[in-house]
């Protein structure tokens, strides 16, 4: 007896590992001014509005009491503002300490070194009335990203680090205190910051990537309770009837490094695309 064997079809699997990168900007600016706003801008012109100034809880520059201290969460598709406004922009004055309207308020949630640092500094329900272009100013004392301090003395350090300043108002850049303000302008007084473009890591392709982009995750978490699982972004499979082949493509998050033992995230990471049996 003998067993013949025949093979009818040829499947071929092909698979993809696509490594996608979701981390946003950490953002930290230490400002002052009068008569301004600070918000994200996404791309289809939605406003997260993140602090306001108005002609008193910022006024005085240099002063650690009118220095206002925030947190951004920036996607890469979202771009930071700060610009001059007034009553007619329709932004909400900012809440305080002591006094019930935006002319009169001091003591912000955002002043005085707050800890945490929170991530927008609260603004009143209705009232308006508190900015004036006449005496309108940004002041920027600090800007880190992730972690790094970024020069910002002088207009030149400012665009390196990203910044695109308007045109309008009286600049003045200390590159000694590391610090930028301009005086005046109206709605020429605007700074823009968009997050560095990264590119996208794709397997088998020349993607560029930073430290920044390069997520990490914990064993011992995910052995326990099965929390932290990195993020399967998408699951794509179709079938190609010209050469019956199957293609699979998989989009994760790039988790480049993880942590074990109770120890710092020093371990590489390893993908594996694992096809079972079936018939």
């Amino acid at each position: 007896m003998s067993r013949m064997t025949s093979v009818a079809h040829l499947l071929v699997f092909i698979g993809a590992l696509v490594f996608v990168l979701t981390s946003a900007s950490e953002v930290q600016l230490t400002f002052g001014g009068q008569s301004f706003v600070i918000y994200k801008e996404g791309t289809d012109a939605s406003i997260t509005p993140i602090a306001t100034g108005n002609m008193h809880m910022y006024q005085q520059f240099g002063s650690a009491y009118y220095m206002g201290t925030v947190n951004v969460a920036l996607d890469a598709d979202e771009t930071l503002v700060m610009k001059m406004i007034n009553p007619s922009d329709g932004f909400f004055c900012p809440i305080g300490a002591n006094g019930a309207t935006g002319t009169g308020t001091l003591g912000g949630p955002c002043t005085d070194n707050p800890d945490p640092v929170p991530y927008e500094c609260g603004f009143q329900d209705t009232e308006t009335n508190c900015y004036n272009w006449d005496n309108g100013r940004i002041f920027l004392y600090d800007f880190t990203v992730d972690g790094q301090s970024m020069s910002i003395g002088s207009l030149a350090e400012l665009e390196a680090a990203g910044w695109v300043i308007g045109t309008g108002g009286e600049p003045q850049g200390d590159e000694t205190a590391n610090t930028y303000r301009i005086d005046g302008g109206g709605s020429g007084n605007v700074w823009t910051w968009t997050a560095p473009d990264s590119g996208s890591g794709t397997s088998g392709t020349s993607g560029v990537c930073t430290d920044d982009d390069v997520a990490t995750f914990d064993w011992d978490e995910l052995m326990t309770s099965g929390a932290a699982k990195p993020e399967v972004v998408s699951f794509d499979m179709s079938v190609d009837d010209s050469d019956l082949s199957l293609n699979i493509e998989v989009a994760v998050t790039y988790e480049g490094r993880s942590s074990a033992d109770d120890k710092d995230a020093v371990y590489g990471t390893t993908y594996v695309l694992d096809f079972e049996d079936f018939d």
